[in-house]
């Protein structure tokens, strides 16, 4: 379903208003996400904000049918959720966040609605 169908003119075009602004949040939004992620160290409260940012973008990118996006933050949410369980259980985590983090950064690079 695209994001016009069933909606009345007027909430169409407010909606692809919203979704613009959204797109245009993307760039800042990446660079918020690798400095989360290049940080000397991933302390709780650092993993914590990266998984508040990941998830957000999910959502939003979930609303405004931006695929690719979502997909990518999906799965960095996942990988972030990972670490923090490891975390919290007093233990450290294999996964280099930066890598796990490349696919998210490139679909914010270029988004799209496939």
């Amino acid at each position: 379903m695209k994001i016009a169908d069933g909606m009345s003119a007027r909430f169409a075009a407010r909606v692809r208003r919203l979704r613009a602004d959204f797109m245009a949040t993307l760039p800042e939004r990446a660079v918020a996400l690798k400095q989360l992620s290049e940080a000397s160290t991933l302390d709780l409260e650092r993993l914590e904000k990266l998984r508040i940012e990941v998830h957000q973008l999910k959502g939003s990118a979930g609303m405004y049918q931006l695929e690719s996006v979502f997909k990518a933050a999906r799965d960095a949410e996942s990988i972030v959720d990972q670490m923090l369980e490891a975390r919290r259980a007093g233990q450290s985590s294999d996964v280099r966040l930066e890598a796990a983090l490349e696919p998210l950064l490139g679909a914010l690079s270029a988004p799209n609605s496939e």
